[in-house]
């Protein structure tokens, strides 16, 4: 039997225990909450400190956004970003854009360096944001934004129609709807289609479009203005590689890594003019009124035979004979010369004589004498190539007819750029044709027409007919070769379809199932610009259009295209004709253009795809 004190003695230790028991799951349970309240604060700080990284790459990327908008070229004085970058070392040193910015509480600093300048400006913008001394940057590539951006581009505001068989493969802009007008065999893929208003007549069958690239209806299309197209920067590069000529050129033939240049020269040590001085352009063949033989008295002269444009003697007007004849009445010639084309560069066909030797009046006309008729060179010493150009309209030279219907002339050079301007195709015109190869990059800008004389064509895909394939369009042998052309046009780029001559059987691409092509093939590679229209030759300013190489027939044709055509006035292009057309961008314009080709104005730099990056300065 327990005592009473040794009952109490067992209850003290009894409880001695549970206090024991009790101190310790109060000290495990403290501790326990003690890690957990410090796992979960270092969490916290995780997730604050994401939220600031994410804050701070939002505001850098923000920052970029809001500074890409200074890269918009403005003619005259930012044609090729040089005021943003350092002037001493462009490609180097970051020089800050603009002010500091404010964006989502982070101060943000936008820098910039140049990557190429001049001919295809690119940039590489760098923002950095930061808050409370953390910072984090963001980075990516921009370039000029141009035309050549696009497969196809249509300014004006009615509806483009589509013919059977047209394929798009590559970003196509116009400006109004689009009319498939229930024709078969239309195509689209790669790029988008983007319409100011929208796409119609779908009916023909087999018909596509990618699903991802279903066309963007009430699109706002950036718009060519008048206003701000200028060849102002083509023509300074020109100059600087000495291949500015005036309108006494008359064609530029491609030939590889060089070109043909023919033009219009005298010969005579005689000072002053001779009379009748002959036009620098003339009528082609195919036009309405081309006479067989020299008979038209409204015609100053033709250059070319009437099925082949081969050169021929200048037709003096009311003569009844060729101008020069013989002996001692050679006056002036057709020259050519071979240059080779300039790297990044530009040739300039400018619309003035070459001249600085005033005006002189001859038989009631006034006309512009000039020096030095073979090249750009200014020195009057030079008389030898005294040149002379009619300026003006007078009844001796064409009445009202334009280079491509009459006298190639200027009657009123003060407003080239307007299409309403009564005069606005009376302004020189230059023939071109060829092929480039040598890896050559350059463009061509004039100020007149340009005539397609035959197809244009890059070597490297004369080599590898495949690369033009639909389904090698993005692939290496399509965008890894590097000759490059752009065309620009101060008026119309106008296609001589009957004299082109079709591709050599290996440089076409051939049938395979499921993808039929045409034995007969053409091509024009490159970018073509023209202000008014890139259109073939109709009616009475061409005759029959169809190749004279294929009896004047378009059955079983195809014609191809390695960049883009730009239309900045007319919506048609009238390529109906060929059986099937195939507009191919050329995928390599997503990262380059052709040198110096239309400055995109009042639009903001194009950011390129994959070069945008992150990380902790």
């Amino acid at each position: 039997m327990r005592t009473i004190a040794s009952t109490l003695k067992l209850r003290s230790r009894k409880r001695g225990s549970a206090v024991a028991v009790a101190m310790s799951m109060f000290i495990l349970v403290s501790a326990g909450g003690t890690a957990f309240l410090a796992t979960n604060f270092q969490y916290n700080l995780q997730v604050a400190s994401k939220g600031i990284d994410m804050r701070l790459y939002n505001a850098a990327e923000a920052g970029i956004e809001t500074c890409r908008g200074q890269f918009t070229l403005i003619a005259g004085a930012q044609d090729d970003w040089s005021l943003l970058f350092d002037s001493s070392n462009p490609t180097t040193v970051w020089k800050q854009v603009g002010s500091t910015l404010t964006i989502n509480g982070a101060s943000v600093v936008v820098s910039c360096k140049a990557l190429t300048v001049g001919a295809v400006p690119k940039a590489r913008l760098r923002s950095i944001a930061t808050i409370a001394g953390r910072q984090r940057a963001v980075e990516q590539d921009i370039k000029i934004a141009t035309f050549s951006d696009y497969a196809l581009y249509y300014n004006k505001t009615s509806d483009l129609s589509l013919a059977a068989n047209f394929t798009c493969w590559g970003p196509l802009m116009c400006r109004a709807s689009i009319n498939c007008n229930d024709n078969t065999g239309i195509q689209f893929n790669y790029g988008g289609v983007f319409t100011g208003g929208t796409v119609n007549n779908e009916g023909g069958s087999p018909y596509y479009w990618n699903p991802s690239q279903y066309p963007k209806e009430g699109y706002s299309v950036p718009e060519i203005n008048p206003s701000t197209v200028s060849l102002a920067v083509p023509r300074t590069k020109a100059v600087t590689t000495n291949t500015l000529y005036y309108q006494n050129t008359f064609e530029i033939e491609f030939t590889g890594s060089t070109y043909i240049r023919r033009y219009w020269k005298r010969t005579s040590t005689t000072t002053g003019t001779i009379n009748p001085p002959p036009a620098t352009a003339a009528k082609l063949p195919g036009e309405s009124g081309y006479p067989a033989s020299p008979s038209s008295s409204n015609d100053d002269f033709e250059l070319y035979n009437n099925s082949t444009g081969a050169v021929l003697p200048a037709y003096v007007s009311g003569s009844g004979t060729r101008y020069p004849s013989s002996g001692s009445d050679i006056h002036y010639i057709v020259a050519t010369e071979t240059v080779t084309i300039p790297d990044e560069g530009v040739i300039y066909l400018d619309s003035d004589s070459p001249s600085v030797e005033g005006y002189i009046s001859i038989g009631g006309g006034l006309y512009q004498g000039a020096v030095d008729s073979d090249a750009q060179n200014t020195n009057p010493a030079k008389v030898v190539n005294y040149y002379v150009q009619p300026i003006m309209d007078t009844s001796s030279n064409g009445g009202d007819n334009d280079c491509l219907s009459g006298g190639r002339r200027i009657d009123d050079a003060s407003s080239p750029l307007d299409p309403g301007d009564s005069d606005f195709n009376y302004f020189p015109c230059v023939l071109v044709k060829g092929t480039i190869s040598g890896g050559k990059r350059v463009t061509l800008a004039a100020e007149g027409n340009v005539i397609i004389s035959n197809c244009i064509k890059y070597q490297s895909l004369l080599d590898t007919p495949e690369a033009r394939r639909s389904t090698n369009k993005t692939g290496s042998s399509a965008t890894s070769f590097s000759e490059m052309l752009g065309i620009n046009s101060n008026s119309r780029i106008w296609l001589r379809t009957r004299w082109w001559d079709p591709l050599p059987t290996a440089s076409e691409v051939n049938s395979i199932s499921g993808d039929t092509h045409y034995n007969n093939q053409f091509c024009m590679d490159g970018s073509y610009f023209g202000y008014d229209r890139v259109s073939i030759a109709s009616g009475s300013e061409a005759g029959s259009t169809a190749p004279n190489s294929l009896g004047n027939s378009w059955s079983s044709t195809e014609y191809w295209v390695c960049g883009g055509l730009l239309n900045g006035g007319e919506q048609q292009s009238s390529m109906g004709s060929f059986t099937r057309r195939n507009y191919d961008w050329d995928y390599r314009l997503a990262t380059t253009t052709p040198p110096y080709f239309l400055r995109a104005y009042n639009l903001p730099a194009a950011r390129l795809s994959f070069t945008w990056r992150t990380y902790i300065p």
